[in-house]
């Protein structure tokens, strides 16, 4: 089975994914080698969101590094499942994200499989709901 390889970093099986500007094609013979040597991963939802990981997250793009420690897993699942994270702090436990209210349940879901106590506020500004956005506060970290 092939991947393509985002240029976020971001792992995904070709069959369940449409290519984007700047995919790197990773084909079946590679991606067969790169399972067999532990290079790569499958993520544990993969049959449903097509996922793969590198061993030791060695794709994580530099921005990634930035992130505070108690944050850093659950922001890459939430980008890893497609929402996009514009602010995080470690110390105040929250994050910003930028998202419409029809993704809301898509992003509880996200959370619910990973952390104890959070909640979600909804925004959005402008005359014709300019820019929408969620924050995510956390409570107690208990990632699964």
């Amino acid at each position: 089975m092939a991947i393509r390889w985002r240029k976020d970093g971001t792992l995904i099986c070709a069959a369940m994914s449409e290519p984007e500007e700047r995919d790197t094609y990773i084909d079946d013979r590679l991606h067969d080698q790169l399972t067999e040597m532990a290079i790569i991963t499958a993520d544990v939802n993969h049959k449903v969101n097509g996922l793969w990981y590198w061993k030791d997250n060695l794709s994580l793009p530099d921005w990634y590094k930035c992130i505070e420690d108690p944050l850093k897993e659950i922001v890459y699942k939430l980008r890893n499942n497609g929402f996009n994270t514009t602010n995080s702090c470690g110390h105040k436990m929250y994050i910003e994200i930028d998202i419409s209210w029809d993704r809301l349940e898509d992003l509880y879901k996200v959370l619910a499989e990973g952390w104890g106590e959070f909640s979600i506020e909804f925004y959005w500004e402008g005359y014709m709901l300019y820019r929408q956005w969620a924050i995510v506060e956390l409570g107690n970290y208990n990632p699964l």
